[in-house]
């Protein structure tokens, strides 16, 4: 939120170590803590995956674009995202580990997805996030590995990141003064965050997106995914720190691939509970105001 104007979504620094131009993503991933655990996609029939590209719903869409989100963490208490206390995190051993994040990336990637991008929590809490990269990196038929971050934590750990393999980078920031950052994320860290966006420039990050002011070098997007739907053209999966598979950020069908991994599932296995998870899809998801009545993982926290 904008200080002094309402809009849905905070300001985007959106960079790409190759020159590609991408679309901007929604803010729902680095901002989504698993609460609780719930899932409509229950006694799934284990059927034969469709002939055709494995990830396509029954409206055609195919699926290309894996968002993972590696923590529930956040290092700031944004008003609009999460209470001044935190919230109840989910225990350690019920999140997947750096294995188990890159053996399920491999089975998406084989399955034809193309772009993976981490997100959180704030991905940087994550120790292990630069040997996450690397592994990424390293699947046959991955073409782009991206993350969504804050950018607290990005000056220091950026170069080692590029080395591993990051080639594109979104950098959420709300307000381009330091105490309105301080007002809305209860939190330090707006002249962090700078150094970070400027490090990522310094290490050839170039800004491909949003708007630009005349004269200036960088540019900003608005994220209005929640407003505007996209639906149509959505290619998009994501995997919660925990292991459990949402077709639709916006909804709350999950289906855990944790559970199934970890109970011996073969690949073939996996990709059944896939496909079946993602004919489910609906056509578009719910309106901006009747998200707020939905018994989900919100992409924010709204009235609670």
């Amino acid at each position: 939120m904008l200080w002094g104007r309402r809009v849905v979504g905070p300001v985007c620094a959106v960079f790409t170590q190759r020159g590609r131009v991408h679309r901007s993503c929604a803010r729902g991933a680095e901002k989504t803590w698993a609460m609780h655990s719930n899932s409509d996609v229950e006694d799934m029939p284990f059927r034969q995956t469709s002939k055709e590209f494995p990830l396509t719903d029954t409206f055609g869409r195919k699926h290309t674009y894996l968002r993972v989100s590696i923590t529930e963490k956040c290092n700031l208490r944004c008003h609009y995202c999460m209470p001044t206390e935190g919230v109840q995190l989910t225990p350690k051993a019920s999140l997947l580990t750096s294995h188990e994040i890159v053996t399920l990336a491999r089975l998406f990637v084989k399955a034809g997805v193309t772009k993976i991008r981490l997100t959180g929590g704030e991905p940087l809490i994550r120790p292990d996030v630069t040997s996450i990269v690397e592994n990424l990196c390293k699947l046959e038929g991955l073409s782009t590995v991206a993350m969504t971050t804050n950018g607290v934590n990005l000056a220091r750990m950026l170069p080692s990141l590029k080395h591993a393999g990051l080639g594109h980078l979104n950098v959420s920031l709300d307000t381009l003064v330091p105490q309105k950052f301080e007002f809305i994320s209860r939190r330090k860290g707006w002249h962090k965050v700078m150094e970070g966006i400027e490090k990522a420039i310094e290490l050839g990050y170039k800004p491909v997106k949003a708007y630009k002011i005349p004269g200036s070098v960088g540019q900003i997007a608005f994220i209005t995914s929640m407003s505007q739907h996209f639906c149509s053209s959505c290619n998009r999966l994501r995997l919660t720190a925990d292991g459990n598979l949402k077709v639709c950020l916006f909804g709350s069908s999950e289906v855990s691939l944790r559970d199934a991994l970890r109970s011996g599932a073969s690949e073939e296995d996996l990709l059944v509970i896939v496909d079946a998870a993602v004919k489910k899809k609906k056509k578009q998801h719910a309106g901006m105001f009747n998200i707020s009545k939905l018994k989900n993982r919100p992409m924010i926290l709204i009235g609670g």
